[in-house]
């Protein structure tokens, strides 16, 4: 914007501190309607419509007052305004739409345990799922944000390519942010290499074959990946593969496969591990909101004798399980079912190392029963009641240390609320142990408490 507004100045005249007016005025405009700041994929045609009259909207308002204050003939300044947003506006529109994608319209479920326009019927154990949540209290209902983004799962999951698709499906509302984030994260990483060189980096090939953007979403990946391997605890990288189930992005670096996901994991993995006290050993993890399970997957590979219990709902906690139990095969699972208190199912529990369990279960566990706590953007996606409910949980039930990884601002457009930084209230026993920007995205913050 501002070296199409230089261009406006040399054209008409006016000078350019005054003409800043206008895209300062365009972005008050955007952000005020929660157009553009909004990160997740544009809804259809409605929202791209919203997106054009807001923008002409704050065109019009900002060349409006630079005009009447520059004064002289309009014709030709008209002229040259409308030029100037037209070409502006389609720039924008494009660069919106190829970093984020138009998000198609979810199919609602029907009464017959199918969702609509598909030809595939909700699996059993996640029908159970959804009645056992709607039983459950109503802060842990879901938030308009998640109700809307189940809808969307539902019918992606009962596709053709179903679960054995999801990381290129419903795994793009979870954590895989693509060439985006990275390119925006291109700095530290480039420090990273300089300071590490490794030309394997350069040899990074996507799976999917030779393409522009997958080789340079290639270089990219491996460029994280080299950064993370340099950092404590980060090596594991090069003892872990991205599993072939759920359809991944993968490529090959180093003779195995990783990912961008799998990147993600062990970073988090490296920066919990690296922040605990050296003789600490979580035998208790807690995950709030797994998405599909890749972190789980790598710390249930690298702690392969601790317990891991994921709490979500539905379909993401039939997500997880389903996935979990097909790449790790020889963990034991205790899947999902209803259960009224701890004993009635301790043995079976104590005897697994992988548990699945909605939220509302949750009040069946001591105080203090876990040693480490995690959960990675999932409270932006939540009602303010929630968000204070989940953090006042953690805080009881948290022995050891809570990780925390989320947006630092976010406009939840579904619950018509801007979630920040601030409305993640440490309780007043947690020692902050580091807080910092973690290598990608920048736009998240990560921090990790003790809680003892």
């Amino acid at each position: 914007m501002l070296i199409s507004v230089m261009a406006v100045s040399a054209t008409t005249g006016i000078s350019l501190p005054l003409l800043l007016v206008v895209p300062s005025v365009r972005a008050i405009a955007l952000v005020a309607a929660g157009v553009y700041h909004l990160v997740g994929p544009i809804a259809g045609r409605d929202e791209l419509l919203r997106l054009f009259a807001t923008y002409v909207a704050g065109s019009a308002v900002g060349y409006g007052l630079a005009f009447f204050v520059s004064g002289g003939p309009m014709r030709d300044k008209l002229t040259v305004a409308f030029v100037e947003s037209v070409v502006v506006l389609g720039l924008m529109s494009a660069y919106r739409v190829a970093a984020a994608g138009i998000k198609r319209s979810a199919a609602p479920p029907t009464s017959s345990g199918k969702t609509g326009g598909a030809d595939q019927p909700m699996h059993p154990n996640m029908m159970e799922m959804f009645a056992a949540l709607l039983g459950a209290d109503r802060v842990y209902q879901p938030s308009g944000f998640w109700s809307h983004l189940s809808q969307e799962h539902l019918r992606q999951l009962a596709s053709l390519a179903g679960i054995t698709n999801l990381k290129r499906t419903v795994n793009t509302s979870y954590f895989q942010f693509g060439l985006v984030a990275l390119i925006y994260s291109v700095p530290r990483l480039a420090a990273a290499w300089i300071r590490w060189p490794d030309v394997d980096v350069f040899r990074a090939r996507t799976v999917d074959g030779p393409t522009l953007r997958g080789r340079l979403l290639a270089i990219l990946v491996g460029l994280y990946a080299n950064a993370i391997r340099h950092r404590p605890y980060g090596q594991l990288l090069d003892q872990i593969s991205e599993p072939r189930f759920g359809n991944p992005v993968a490529i090959g670096f180093k003779g195995h496969l990783i990912s961008e996901d799998l990147c993600h994991s062990v970073e988090e993995y490296a920066s919990v591990m690296a922040g605990m006290d050296r003789n600490f050993e979580p035998r208790r993890v807690l995950e709030l909101g797994a998405g599909y399970g890749r972190l789980a997957y790598v710390f249930a590979t690298a702690k392969p004798s601790s317990q891991y219990f994921i709490v979500d709902i539905p379909p993401a906690l039939y997500v997880s399980q389903t996935y979990l139990a097909t790449v790790l095969p020889e963990i034991r699972i205790f899947s999902f079912r209803r259960f009224e208190s701890l004993p009635e199912v301790a043995t079976e529990m104590s005897a697994s190392n992988l548990i699945f369990l909605e939220p509302q279960q949750l009040e069946c566990f001591p105080d203090g029963y876990f040693d480490l706590v995690l959960t990675v953007s999932t409270l932006h996606e939540m009602r303010r009641d929630q968000i204070a409910h989940y953090l006042k949980s953690i805080d009881r039930l948290c022995g050891g240390y809570f990780y925390m990884k989320q947006w630092r601002r976010f406009y939840n457009r579904s619950d018509d609320i801007v979630v920040t930084r601030a409305d993640y209230i440490a309780a007043s026993r947690w020692v902050r142990v580091f807080e910092r920007s973690p290598m990608v995205p920048r736009t998240f913050f990560e921090v990790l408490y003790r809680c003892r």
